[in-house]
């Protein structure tokens, strides 16, 4: 997994201000403005390049996008998309760092969370499928967390 992790991070999955705009229905100048406020980051490959906009921006200002069109400000729509990437930033440390597996069947998935700590004979297993997530608890199998 860290190869892939690895190789997918050395990919450049950046877009120019007009594809930014063009994807995300947001203009030039908010884009700039928003870069400016610190809501968004853009990155150059060398002097004299033009801005790019990482993938992570552009999902940010799509983001920021859709609070702005259900009523949010500016402000408080860059504050929930900066806590929403905040807790996706937690998750895939979760995920990738902290072991957990999943199990795959045809209508839902099992994800192994790990041992409680004050029940250490017992995981914490959560059940997704498309209408809800459940937690429970199940007899620790040594070898599988």
């Amino acid at each position: 997994m860290e190869k892939f992790v690895s190789k997918m991070r050395s990919f450049d999955f950046s877009m120019g201000i007009g594809e930014t705009c063009r994807v995300s229905g947001v203009t030039p100048a908010q884009i700039r403005y928003w870069e400016k406020k610190g809501y968004i980051r853009s990155i150059r490959h060398g002097d004299g390049q033009n801005k790019r906009y990482p993938y992570g921006s552009v999902a940010a200002i799509v983001y920021i996008k859709t609070k702005m069109d259900e009523g949010y400000t500016l402000a408080h729509a860059a504050a929930e998309a900066q806590r929403h990437f905040d807790d996706m930033h937690v998750l895939k440390r979760m995920l990738y760092q902290g072991g957990l597996t999943v199990e795959q069947h045809d209508d839902f998935a099992l994800v192994m969370l790990g041992q409680l700590s004050d029940e250490p004979q017992f995981d914490v297993v959560a059940r997704v499928d498309d209408d809800a997530v459940t937690l429970s608890k199940r007899a620790h199998q040594e070898g599988t967390l």
